[in-house]
């Protein structure tokens, strides 16, 4: 209940200790501005709901006494100490048979080799007595030696659902139907759970229909699952289409709290309202009277980290989160932690880093496995010191970066590794993030990955350490080669974003011909994979990236060459649509701007042959806005001035006129005065 309560100032603790437990949420001025985080956000096996099972106890209760494999018949003493665990777990050789140590190889062996026939009922006991792993291999094997029926294949299809296996699951389903038998409800959802761990939404679909022509009713389990591999794949609305089907179908299948919670993990893969719809999704779920579980309130949290205007209501799910008594776990946390970072707020940040070392510290020389700190949270950390909100210092940042000047790092734990200040100037967050690579890189290197690393060069990128990232990403102390990493097309990215707002043309010109040493060492199809919700690919992006800075340094001719290359290469256009592999006109606004700065009348010649103007269909003529034709002289059918200024002297002239029209003085945004 008092978990997060650190996270709030001295007095204000002090009162929240004294009263009710209630989170302190932060207030509504953080900043709006969203920074990507990559987070892990597919469906987990937790939102695949399993069909209902026997127990283990009522299997092995059907057990016979007498067991038909043994050689001769097991009496027992007593039918009130009559125990069927200690009967099957004698007559197979182990101890225990619920334990997962059991050698079940050497136990069917042993009852094939008797040469007994094996009753249905105790074929099915072991069935369920075993691993998944397990039940699959020696499952075959048991099934030459009785006469299963549904049950038998049911338990032969949780297995196979449990491990994702599709095209095995279809077999034994096929197998069931050759003997004649039956296929029931649970059968269904144990294949459809298949289908969703494996992603086969055609198949999942086909069953679906299947069995609506053979009169099964399509059950909650069923429809739950089929509604995750549409997440899965990312068919999120087919998924909603199927979540208002169910709801209005009948009262017996109505969603239940894991429906709820699926569809609460879909809204992050729907960028539009994604956190309004989950909002009213969860408001919905509490009004039917469902409790809601801690996959549901982690999935919440989640999806409001990934929206900068939603931090308020992020802590304040955690805040209901502690007052319905559900714990908080490592995972809320994480999620804490990345609404902390699309929100740039640093400070909390850190503190909830703090929190979790404290967690996981080492107690009596155990380690608490459930609070064990993993690579997530590192790259979260990262990812706050680059998009956190800091002091500026004057200190240059590349003076952090020698030798010199390191901090002495923690000897055995990372305890104080973090620095003893709740507000970091922006080169002390670049100290700290160096002190806290090298810490990892020195006592736990296998935390230390490509995206650690990237995340890093973000932070250098931000800070504008510009030195310390060429010596970081190219020079001779390269912390990708001396950890024996790859880089990424992301790596390059950064470097070339570097370059641009540092006009730094050799950092240019070094990340350009690294990135495309990588693209011939690791192939194109490396790079050429769409981003969800863009459409572009990485090495489409890259590209442009390189084009812009090109500009940028009045290199318009070298720009146009890349760009002209970069059209006429055959793997862009067979990747996205021929001529729309090139970067679209939106994405390259400083060569266009830079074309009719210069009056370089050539090169927009072949930006309009490159772009040309397209007619919406049905528009009557009307022209796409952004595919003007591009032209030297100015357009005299527009008011003069305004159109053509930049967005900073838009935003000064609306404010000088809001000034007038209501006769007060209006206060000019800080950005927009003239110094």
């Amino acid at each position: 209940m008092r978990a997060l309560a650190f996270l709030c100032p001295s007095w204000t603790r002090t009162a929240l200790l004294r009263s009710a437990p209630r989170l302190v949420a932060p207030s509504r001025s953080a900043s709006s501005i969203a920074t990507a985080v990559q987070y892990d956000d597919d469906v987990t096996d937790d939102f695949i709901p399993q069909p209902p099972r026997r127990s283990l106890k009522r299997d092995i209760d059907a057990v016979t006494t007498a067991l038909s494999f043994a050689e001769k018949p097991i009496v027992l003493p007593s039918p009130r100490r009559a125990s069927p665990y200690n009967s099957l777990a004698k007559a197979i050789g182990v101890k225990d048979i619920t334990r997962d140590d059991v050698d079940w190889t050497s136990a069917v062996d042993r009852i094939i080799s008797r040469g007994v026939p094996i009753s249905t009922n105790d074929a099915n006991a072991m069935l369920a007595a075993m691993r998944p792993a397990s039940r699959i291999t020696q499952g075959t094997r048991l099934l030459q030696h009785t006469n299963p029926h549904a049950h038998t294949y049911d338990l032969l299809l949780a297995a196979h659902s449990t491990l994702g296996n599709a095209d095995t699951a279809i077999a034994c389903f096929a197998e069931m139907q050759n003997r004649g038998l039956a296929a029931t409800g649970y059968t269904y959802g144990h294949l459809m759970g298949a289908f969703a761990r494996a992603r086969d939404l055609d198949k999942a679909l086909a069953l679906y229909n299947q069995m609506e022509v053979a009169g099964i009713e399509q059950d909650l389990i069923v429809s739950t699952s089929l509604m995750a591999c549409c997440v899965r794949t990312g068919a999120t609305e087919r998924a909603f289409d199927i979540f208002d089907t169910l709801k209005y179908r009948s009262t017996r299948y109505a969603p239940d709290v894991t429906t709820y919670s699926l569809l609460i993990h879909a809204c992050l893969k729907s960028p539009e309202k994604s956190a309004e719809r989950a909002q009213d999704l969860f408001t919905e779920m509490q009004e039917k009277g469902h409790k809601p579980n801690r996959y549901t309130y982690n999935t919440l949290i989640r999806v409001f980290a990934s929206r900068s205007t939603y931090f308020v209501e992020a802590w304040q799910v955690a805040d209901q989160m502690q007052r319905d008594g559900v714990e908080l776990d490592k995972i809320t946390y994480y999620a804490l932690l990345a609404a902390c970072v699309t929100a740039q707020d640093l400070i909390r940040a850190r503190k909830l880093v703090k929190e979790l070392l404290s967690r996981a510290a080492v107690i009596d020389g155990e380690v608490n496995e459930a609070w064990k700190i993993d690579r997530t949270m590192w790259q979260l950390l990262m990812r706050a010191y680059a998009s956190g909100r800091a002091p500026y210092d004057k200190t240059p940042v590349d003076h952090v970066f020698d030798p010199a000047n390191a901090l002495p790092l923690p000897q055995s734990s990372s305890g104080g590794l973090l620095l003893d200040k709740d507000v970091l100037t922006t080169t002390e967050t670049a100290h700290e993030a160096q002190r806290v690579l090298r810490y990892l890189a020195e006592h736990d290197a296998d935390t230390v990955d490509t995206q650690l690393l990237d995340a890093y060069i973000g932070v250098l990128h931000q800070r504008k350490a510009t030195n310390a990232l060429r010596d970081a990403c190219f020079g001779p102390s390269n912390l990708f080669a001396r950890l024996g990493l790859a880089q990424s097309p992301f790596t390059y990215r950064t470097a070339l974003l570097a370059a641009y707002d540092a006009r730094d043309l050799d950092l240019l010109n070094t990340a350009w011909h690294a990135y495309r040493a990588h693209v011939e060492h690791a192939g194109p199809s490396s790079c050429l994979a769409a981003i969800p919700g863009d459409g572009t690919s990485p090495d489409i992006q890259t590209h442009a990236r390189y084009i812009e800075a090109l500009a940028r340094l009045d290199r318009l001719d070298d720009a146009v060459q890349v760009l002209f290359e970069l059209y006429d290469d055959p793997a862009h256009g067979s990747a996205i649509n021929g001529a729309n592999a090139i970067p679209p006109r939106s994405v390259l606004k400083c060569l266009f701007t830079k074309a009719i700065q210069l009056e370089k009348p050539h090169i927009v010649d072949a930006l309009n042959l490159l772009y040309p103007p397209r007619v919406l269909p049905g528009s009557r003529g009307k022209i796409v806005p952004g595919s003007r034709p591009l032209t030297l002289e100015r357009d005299v059918s527009r008011k003069p001035g305004f159109h053509d200024a930049s967005p900073t002297t838009k935003k000064a002239a609306r404010y000088s006129r809001a000034a007038k029209k209501h006769g007060s003085k209006v206060k000019t945004p800080r950005n927009t005065r003239r110094h």
